[in-house]
């Protein structure tokens, strides 16, 4: 019911009132999943100890893999937006938005909830960082290649491009030297190698960190080199030649030079992985002579 200027009381339409009960309902619905979104980003950020981390990372494994991760089975392929989706918007907004159409929406100027999907793996691991759980990442990181190894997996991505483990496995490889061997297994392990804001971007950042701090690093620049050998073969990508490059513009190429035994064993094994891996001729002897610095 409304009034009318002259205290009048008029019956309101089937069609107005209609529009307001499912109105009510989204935005109540709204603000519940807002506030579910902020409870879990809270609770992440109240993980206290590399133990707690431990189990929580165990609990995100499943949680990536969930069947509402799952986008495609033929090829297999996840995607946790999709999850995320499904978990903090669910199938009552879904259905409810369905019974309106574009314009009645716009009508009403909901204020749909701030949630994104990329918060809670950046919150999760960054910290997973600030509690120096490495172990706990390294078990995570094992468990993420082993899953990558035995399944035929197309993709799987956080968001956007970042494919599962991105996190665990830059954080690993630049905390420590000794995290590079599964790193690079890492690599080895991936299904589909991205560039821009993914893998490749990664690899730039490691590799800028490892020749800046080379002199306080364990095992200084050379503990770098598998992960430039896994670049220039099974890491290629589509920029790994920019890559290359632009290191030996930073001075990667004078150090190469002034370690020639190393450069020399660089060439025979990528060499060796290329022919291995069925590339080209003719691209892996352009790839010998970009190493050697041939003319």
């Amino acid at each position: 019911m409304k009034m009318s200027e002259n205290n009048h009381i008029h019956p309101r339409s089937d069609e107005a009132v209609g529009t307001d009960i499912p109105a009510e309902l989204l935005a109540q619905l709204y603000l519940q999943r807002e506030d579910l979104y902020q409870q879990e980003l809270s609770r992440i950020a109240g993980i206290d100890t590399p133990e707690a981390m431990n189990a929580e990372l165990g609990r995100w494994l499943e949680e990536v893999r969930h069947p509402d991760a799952m986008t495609s089975e033929d090829p297999v392929c996840f995607d946790y937006e999709n999850r995320f989706d499904q978990r903090f918007m669910g199938h009552e907004i879904r259905q409810f938005v369905r019974t309106m159409d574009n314009t009645q929406l716009k009508q009403l100027h909901l204020k749909k909830p701030k949630t994104y999907g990329s918060a809670i793996p950046s919150c999760l691991f960054d910290q997973a960082k600030t509690l120096h759980a490495w172990d706990a990442l390294a078990i995570y990181l094992k468990a993420q290649i082993r899953w990558y190894q035995d399944n035929e997996i197309e993709q799987a991505f956080y968001h956007d491009e970042l494919p599962y483990g991105h996190y665990a496995a830059g954080m690993l490889a630049e905390v420590h030297s000794r995290y590079i061997p599964l790193y690079v297994e890492y690599l080895k392990a991936l299904p589909l190698m991205t560039e821009y804001e993914g893998t490749g971007e990664q690899i730039d950042a490691l590799f800028q960190h490892y020749w800046d701090n080379q002199d306080e690093i364990d095992g200084g620049f050379e503990a770098f080199l598998p992960v430039l050998k896994a670049r220039l073969t099974f890491a290629r990508g589509d920029l790994w030649e920019e890559s290359f490059c632009e290191w030996c513009e930073t001075g990667m190429r004078e150090w190469l030079d002034d370690h020639s035994a190393i450069k020399q064993a660089l060439c025979e094994q990528v060499q060796a992985e290329l022919t291995a891996l069925d590339v080209d001729q003719d691209d892996i002897e352009s790839t010998i002579d970009l190493i050697a610095h041939t003319d």
